[in-house]
């Protein structure tokens, strides 16, 4: 399960933002945020991703990272912190994917992959 909110934010990015520079790191407007949050809340069908509002690139990835900060639990889960971090210093990139697979809970390994 993929959350909509990922799925619409990052297909929008990768449509539209791949040669976009700044794109997580220019914060994008904050009512325009809370407003497309509020619509995403009222379902897909509300949605028309062809409306100028979802045309600001800062806006989406500042929605998404918006939804990751508020999330209960991290994706990386706090218990497993130094985990994932041992995990990343691996020389062998193979090896260090699929360790950090391991590691994820089964529930959040599709919205990272």
């Amino acid at each position: 399960y993929i959350p909509l909110i990922v799925d619409i934010c990052c297909k929008l990015v990768e449509e539209r933002g791949l040669e976009y520079t700044g794109i997580y790191r220019v914060p994008g407007n904050n009512a325009a945020i809370s407003s497309m949050q509020e619509e995403l809340n009222k379902g897909m069908a509300d949605i028309d991703i062809q409306d100028d509002k979802w045309r600001d690139l800062n806006v989406i990835s500042s929605l998404l990272k918006s939804f990751f900060r508020k999330l209960p639990e991290p994706l990386f889960t706090n218990d497993k912190y130094a985990d994932f971090i041992e995990a990343n210093r691996k020389e062998d990139p193979l090896d260090r994917l699929k360790t950090l697979k391991r590691l994820f809970l089964s529930a959040h390994l599709k919205t990272v992959a």
